[in-house]
């Protein structure tokens, strides 16, 4: 601005009174809904100079008498790995970081078989943890492979629900129980029986070295 226009004066906005600005402008595009406003471009876009989709799903289902919405996002380079066959996957939910209405994140991680790690593939913000709503999560996904996900291996925590919608999405796959929640549960269990520290080190340690 400063080049062209050289002979002008430039006073920048403050910047609690340009957020407002931002806000208020953003509300009367979108009536003040969200999720109107996460469907728009190029908020959905994966960035400003690149126009393929990040927002994967933005969806309301009617489980019984209420309703869920399900929010899907992923870089489609990372969801294409999905579409591997025999693709080895890890499901893990997280709390802390799910805005409202939403209770969590969940998160889909698939082995790259390129670089042999776990990476981030999808993340599905959910306002429940039943099992019908894990099952139409996972459908989501599955959906945004072209229903080409079929995972051999399935790493998650012992959550019934989940592990029951896992086994209804994929009925021959092998679900492997997370080692880190396992010990986790130890550790609450052994904390509630009251058993010492010094007690309670060598059993995980043992458990382990067996995995």
């Amino acid at each position: 601005l400063r080049e062209a226009h050289p002979d002008d004066a430039l006073n920048t906005i403050p910047r609690l009174p340009s957020i407002s600005i931002i806000k208020y402008t953003r509300a009367q595009a979108t009536s003040s809904d969200a999720f109107r406003a996460i469907e728009s471009v190029p908020t959905r876009n994966v960035a400003e100079d690149d126009r393929r989709p990040f927002l994967q799903f933005n969806v309301v289902h009617t489980v019984g008498c209420g309703q869920h919405r399900y929010v899907g996002f992923g870089h489609p380079d990372l969801v294409r790995l999905l579409r591997y066959s025999s693709s080895a996957i890890f499901i893990d939910g997280t709390f802390k970081m799910a805005p409202r209405p939403f209770t969590q994140c969940l998160i889909v991680m698939v082995k790259d078989p390129g670089v042999d790690v776990y990476v981030p593939a999808m993340y599905v913000l959910m306002d429940s943890n039943q099992q019908d709503a894990y099952w139409d999560a996972l459908n989501y996904v599955i959906v945004q492979t072209d229903r080409l996900l079929e995972s051999a291996t399935v790493t998650c925590d012992f959550e019934r629900g989940l592990m029951n919608a896992i086994t209804d999405q994929f009925p021959i796959v092998k679900i492997v129980g997370c080692l880190f929640h396992w010990k986790q549960a130890l550790r609450r269990k052994m904390i509630e029986q009251r058993v010492p520290q010094t007690r309670s080190l060598l059993p995980l340690r043992l458990v382990s070295l067996m995995c």
